[in-house]
């Protein structure tokens, strides 16, 4: 995938994605494509999002400290390599009722049962 989020081919990614070699355009006219392209779109945001965060702590990285690419690299592995054995974190309890929050995709943790909202503290947390 590209570093630039201004060079996503979403044409491309619908393709694998199974659309049937139909174009953003075609597949408007049916509910099936529709969902695709909303989750594509959706997709695509979070791509940007977590670009430009990365891209700016990076940066700022790189002026603070003596850090370099092949610095970042190295990390970037390790990190790989660690999530990848690593388990998916239990979902945290809610503070009012003790019952589980439930993750409102890019926004907050809300609880379903008593209506508590937990903002995220990182915005690390907005990406996952």
């Amino acid at each position: 995938m590209s570093e630039n989020p201004n060079e996503i081919d979403v044409y491309a990614i619908a393709q694998q994605l199974g659309d049937g070699g139909r174009s953003p355009r075609q597949m408007s006219g049916s509910e099936e494509g529709e969902g695709l392209q909303d989750k594509l779109e959706k997709l695509t945001e979070r791509y940007e999002e977590l670009y430009y965060l990365s891209r700016s702590v990076w940066e700022l990285l790189e002026e603070a400290t003596e850090l370099t690419e092949e610095d970042l690299r190295e990390k970037l592995e390790i990190v790989k390599s660690r999530e990848k054995l690593a388990t998916k974190p239990k979902a945290q309890s809610c503070p009012e009722c003790d019952r589980p929050l439930q993750r409102i995709e890019g926004k907050h943790h809300r609880c379903i049962y008593c209506g508590y909202i937990q903002e995220f503290s990182s915005s690390f947390d907005k990406l996952l």
